[in-house]
C-alpha cells in the first residue's frame, strides 16, 4: 500500500499584510466557536491530525482504516454497502478496494446466499495487520478524550450518537451498543 502523508499547515492570515489589521490573537472567534458545525469540523481536523501522528507510518488514511475495520467486523460485507455507510463516492471506493486488495489486506468472495454478489473479507495478512495496530488504535481513541472523566467521555459519546441518529438518513443501520 502506498504511503499516505498529510502535512497540516496553518494558513497565514490574509490580513497579516494589512497595516491596520487586528492581530489574530484579538479576533473574536465566537462567531465560529459557538456553532456546532465549526466545532464538529475542528474536532474532525484534530482527530485526523492525531490519526496521522499515531498511524501515519502504516500508510492508512482514516477512510481506509474505517473500511478495514468494518470489513474485519463484518466478513462478507458488500462493497456498495461499505461505500454508502462511510459516505464514499463509488469511484473512490473502487480505487480503495483495488489498493487494499493489491496490498493483500482484503479479498472479494462470492456470497453463498447470492452467487452474483461479492462480499469483502480481510485476508490473513489483513487480520494480522489490523491486530498489529490495535494497540495504537486504542491509544488514538483515548487521546481524543484525554482529560475527560469516564462520565464526561460517556456523555460525549452518547450526545454524538444522538446527534448522528437525528441527522443521518442511514442511522437505522447503526447499532451503537448502548
Amino acid at each position: 500500500m502506498k504511503r499516505v502523508s498529510k502535512t497540516v499547515r496553518r494558513p497565514r492570515s490574509i490580513a497579516a499584510d494589512e497595516p491596520n489589521a487586528a492581530p489574530a490573537e484579538e479576533c473574536d472567534l465566537s462567531v465560529l466557536t459557538d456553532t456546532f458545525g465549526f466545532l464538529i469540523r475542528a474536532c474532525q481536523v484534530q482527530a485526523f491530525r492525531g490519526f496521522y501522528e499515531i498511524l501515519g507510518e502504516t500508510g492508512l488514511t482514516p477512510g481506509s482504516y474505517a473500511t478495514l475495520a468494518l470489513i474485519g467486523a463484518n466478513p462478507g460485507v458488500r462493497q456498495g454497502f461499505v461505500a454508502s455507510l462511510l459516505a464514499f463516492r463509488e469511484p473512490n471506493m473502487v480505487r480503495l478496494v483495488k489498493e487494499l486488495t493489491a496490498a493483500g489486506l482484503i479479498i472479494g468472495q462470492r456470497l453463498p446466499h447470492d452467487r452474483r454478489a461479492t462480499g469483502l473479507a480481510l485476508t490473513e495478512k489483513g487480520e494480522s495487520f489490523m491486530a498489529s495496530i490495535q494497540e495504537r488504535v486504542v491509544e488514538l481513541e483515548n487521546s481524543y478524550t484525554e482529560g475527560f472523566t469516564p462520565v464526561e467521555r460517556d456523555m460525549l459519546m452518547a450526545l454524538l450518537k444522538k446527534m448522528f441518529r437525528q441527522g443521518s438518513r442511514r442511522s437505522e443501520l447503526f447499532d451503537f451498543h448502548d
